[in-house]
């Protein structure tokens, strides 16, 4: 007659779903930790240079870390794969071809995105507001006059007033702008910039 000792069973069931467990969470790891695929080669070799990682596959894990990149020119046409560094803040994309922005919307900590000297349509910029609207800082020309910008003045008749800030470019049918802009400039026949000097209070 045989006498089952059910405890014991009991404790060798435990350990054997708790080894079952974490089987599983060390597949689904596994599994997440993917291949980074980009469209363009530029990008991808402008990516590996700043990871000095030459060769071998890019993987998720590989760049989960990185917060800033310089992918300053480097002939980059497309940022597809861009969107997997998740902890990037800060990227340089100055004087590349890039002509969509659209996988900088998937990047939830950015803070400063630098696209002068890119091929930016309106619809573009249309696409940066997200970033804008977010309080990102994003650069798309050089700015003139040191910190600060422009200082513009707007006349009509003896009234006066003035405007500061930059100008960023875009095509014709950017323009005209917010209409509540339009209207209030309107009135003024003269918008004219006015050159900041070194002495303070005084331009």
């Amino acid at each position: 007659m045989k006498i089952h000792n059910k405890g014991a069973m009991s404790v060798k069931n435990i350990k054997l779903n708790v080894i079952l467990i974490l089987l599983a969470v060390f597949t689904v790891a596994c599994q997440t930790d993917e291949i980074i695929v980009f469209s363009d080669e530029n990008f991808e070799n402008a990516i590996r240079s700043e990871l000095n990682q030459p060769e071998g596959d890019l993987m998720e894990s590989d760049i989960e870390e990185v917060k800033k990149l310089d992918l300053s020119n480097a002939e980059i046409e497309d940022i597809t794969g861009l969107e997997a560094f998740m902890s990037l803040e800060k990227v340089d994309l100055k004087n590349n071809q890039i002509d969509n922005v659209a996988p900088l919307k998937e990047l939830k900590n950015i803070e400063y995105v630098n696209l002068i000297g890119n091929k930016l349509d309106n619809k573009q910029y249309q696409r940066l507001n997200f970033l804008w609207d977010d309080g990102v800082k994003v650069i798309t020309m050089e700015e003139a006059d040191g910190p600060g910008g422009f200082l513009w003045e707007a006349t009509k008749g003896e009234t006066t007033i003035y405007l500061q800030g930059t100008i960023h470019a875009g095509p014709k049918d950017f323009y005209p702008m917010n209409n509540d802009i339009e209207s209030g400039l309107s009135p003024y026949n003269c918008v004219k910039r006015i050159k900041k000097t070194t002495k303070k209070g005084s331009f």
